[in-house]
């Protein structure tokens, strides 16, 4: 897995999308206190194990992976 890198200053806020077949499925947006190690989505819908592109902050990631877990995705 691709994994991008998440590091931020204290207080600014990330957002990070989760785009597949072309239809965001979530959209998540944090307000960082320290560096965050892991975003995990969870309850996504089952048809949901190719993701290709994620958003972080408006830079886009291309991930090739399968979510090996049904209906969650870990982003470390």
């Amino acid at each position: 897995m691709i994994t991008p890198q998440i590091t931020s200053k204290a207080g600014e806020k990330i957002s990070l999308k989760l785009v597949c077949e072309g239809r965001l499925e979530r959209q998540v947006t944090v307000k960082a206190g320290e560096n965050i190690k892991t975003i995990i989505f969870r309850h996504l819908p089952r048809k949901v194990n190719k993701v290709k592109k994620l958003f972080l902050n408006g830079k886009t990631a291309t991930l090739d992976t399968e979510i090996s877990n049904p209906g969650m995705l870990i982003i470390t």
